[in-house]
């Protein structure tokens, strides 16, 4: 569960059910940054996994902002059969819902 406070800026609080442990990530986010080294197809993972989810969350705003019940129903099934086809389950042009 994550429970952020009214601040957008306000650290987010977080509960685990199970043991939590960190790690330092500083020399992997330095490995990752730098140009020519061997993390470039990691590199490439990282940006398009980034571009994925600013598109998903560009089109969250759009249909919670702007659909009516209708279409925001409609984009709901859209995304769904998207995620199908990128999983492999999809049929076709149709949409399983268990």
């Amino acid at each position: 569960m994550i429970v952020a406070s009214g601040s957008v800026d306000a650290d987010l609080q977080v509960w685990a059910l199970t043991e939590i442990v960190t790690v330092d990530a500083t020399a992997f986010w330095t490995t990752l940054s730098e140009p020519g080294t061997q993390a470039s197809p990691l590199r490439e993972a990282w940006r398009r996994c980034r571009t994925a989810e600013r598109l998903r969350m560009a089109r969250q705003v759009i249909r919670l902002g702007h659909l009516n019940a209708y279409e925001r129903t409609a984009h709901l099934l859209l995304e769904l059969h998207e995620r199908q086809v990128r999983l492999g389950s999809a049929r076709g042009g149709a949409l399983h819902l268990p």
